[in-house]
């Protein structure tokens, strides 16, 4: 069992002692000199590991990925730039980002709305809301579904 620190261990750690931000600090510099405790510092960390392990040419990286990510356009700005760029190996994710991701493939609108919006007038209104991400019920439901009726997979089960 590990030995208990004394006061003065628990309080040895390095001094917190910030630089002024300036507009000329690279953002390796700004993380490294500001981001000194609570969650800054927890980013901090995340970016040391990112930068000294996942980055080094011998690591693979997985992501997983759940909740309504595509839907509010990650896939596009983040996700499909990390894999084209060799940032990311492979990938899980949960259907839903997979179905909500043909909104952009199809050309359909997404739009920014109100957490807080009424969803009784929202749906007579033929809106569907996605926390604060709003989209046409009807367009999307028909287009989705024409999509995926002629899939290959579709086409080739129907000629059983």
């Amino acid at each position: 069992m590990a030995a208990k620190k004394s006061a003065v261990e628990r309080v040895s750690g390095a001094a917190i002692n910030p630089i002024a931000v300036t507009g000329k600090m690279s953002a390796a510099d700004l993380v490294d000199t500001a981001f000194l405790a609570y969650n800054g510092r927890r980013l901090r960390d995340a970016c040391r590991l990112f930068a000294e392990k996942m980055l080094a040419d011998d690591t693979v990286v997985g992501i997983s990925l759940t909740g309504a990510l595509t839907p509010a356009g990650l896939g596009m700005s983040c996700i499909i730039p990390l894999i084209e760029n060799g940032f990311v190996d492979w990938m899980v994710s949960t259907g839903a980002n997979i179905y909500h991701d043909t909104h952009f493939g199809l050309g359909l609108k997404m739009f920014q709305g109100s957490a807080e919006a009424d969803d009784i007038a929202l749906r007579k209104a033929g809106v569907v809301r996605i926390y604060d991400i709003f989209f046409r019920l009807s367009r999307v439901a028909l287009d989705r579904f024409l999509f995926f009726a002629k899939s290959p997979a579709n086409l080739n089960s129907n000629a059983r």
